[in-house]
């Protein structure tokens, strides 16, 4: 068994996904990462991670942001690096694999294991990275179907989409020097470019059926990401329409939620992504809005969760993805909020 289960309260997620109370998404790990990037220290977390028993682990799924990848991630940045190798070790078997995405499937490993080649053993889990990437071109060849983690997701975008695709193929590019993830990190970001629509006032979004997405999680503010980071790689500036589209939501006061999967701190974290590609300097302007979102005690900051239902601490929709996206402004950081290691090394944006 796990030791005592619920360390955060967060999304109904926690309950509905397998170790939704323990992933990096809704769960506690998602606080171990959180605290230990922005330098916050808690006994009763450090006491709550220490406790975790790694047989327990190793039977979790293998997402970054759902289950092992991303969790080793935050182990290993706490310190507890036999632990975090180990799950890393047992993450494998990729050609029975068919889950393209960021968040549970091969996209996100793929991230993971490049993130912890800038660390030990680099060839051993850069050789797993590239394995991974012949998969993700026998998927694109195929054009595989996506299957999100959850009914309610969209299945394109960044994170459970064709554009974290992208995202992995850029940084594999970054790291080999190999043009043709490059070229295969073009080709499945236009798998999500075609759904792109601009309205009458110049904002760009992703289509969906009857209505357009501006959001990290399958909308528009996701493929910002990965279009900034193909694009300092080609060192060309090919899409500045679509990242200027991006760039006018921001302005708006309507957002379906506060959180930053699927909320305002997301497009907040994607307009300063892209005024840092544009070299315009730190705007916390933006910040502003999430004053339309957050309940104040006498000193505490409440974040309200998905659809406003209840208060959220977790990364996918409450206020530990929101304190990811400030401390990201304050470093002038990208991915503070993901589960990779050595972000500064592994994204082209921040270097």
């Amino acid at each position: 068994m796990f030791v005592d289960e619920r360390v955060i309260s967060g999304d109904i997620r926690q309950y509905e996904l397998n170790n939704g109370l323990f992933n990096i998404l809704t769960g506690g790990f998602g606080a171990v990462l959180a605290f230990n990037r922005t330098n916050i220290q808690n006994e009763k977390l450090n006491e709550w991670v220490g406790n975790q028993s790694l047989d327990d682990l190793l039977k979790m799924e293998n997402g970054l942001l759902t289950g092992k990848a991303g969790i080793a991630t935050s182990l290993w940045e706490s310190g507890y690096f036999d632990k975090a190798k180990h799950l890393f070790d047992s993450i494998n078997h990729f050609k029975n694999n068919s889950d393209i995405t960021l968040s549970s499937g091969l996209s996100g490993i793929g991230l993971a294991f490049l993130g912890l080649s800038y660390e030990k053993d680099s060839i051993k889990y850069l050789n797993k990275s590239i394995e991974i990437a012949n998969r993700l071109e026998e998927l694109l060849e195929k054009n595989v179907s996506i299957v999100p983690y959850d009914i309610d997701i969209i299945p394109r975008g960044l994170i459970n989409g064709w554009s974290g695709v992208s995202l992995f193929y850029s940084c594999l590019y970054k790291r080999t020097k190999n043009p043709k993830w490059l070229i295969l990190s073009k080709r499945s970001i236009e798998k999500d470019l075609i759904t792109g629509k601009f309205d009458d006032y110049g904002a760009y979004q992703l289509e969906d059926i009857s209505r357009v997405v501006p959001y990290l999680d399958g909308g528009s503010a996701g493929v910002g990401f990965a279009l900034i980071e193909l694009s300092l790689l080609l060192k060309d500036d090919l899409w500045r329409e679509e990242l200027e589209g991006i760039y006018k939501i921001v302005k708006s006061k309507c957002f379906y939620n506060c959180g930053l999967f699927r909320g305002t701190a997301g497009i907040i974290a994607a307009s300063n992504a892209i005024d840092k590609y544009y070299n315009r300097g730190i705007n916390t302007d933006n910040l502003k809005t999430l004053d339309l979102h957050l309940f104040k005690g006498k000193v505490e900051i409440y974040t309200p969760g998905d659809f406003g239902y209840r208060l959220s601490n977790d990364i996918f929709s409450g206020s530990l993805g929101l304190l990811l996206v400030i401390q990201g402004i304050i470093n002038n950081t990208n991915y503070m909020w993901l589960p990779v290691m050595n972000i500064k090394k592994v994204f082209e944006s921040n270097s």
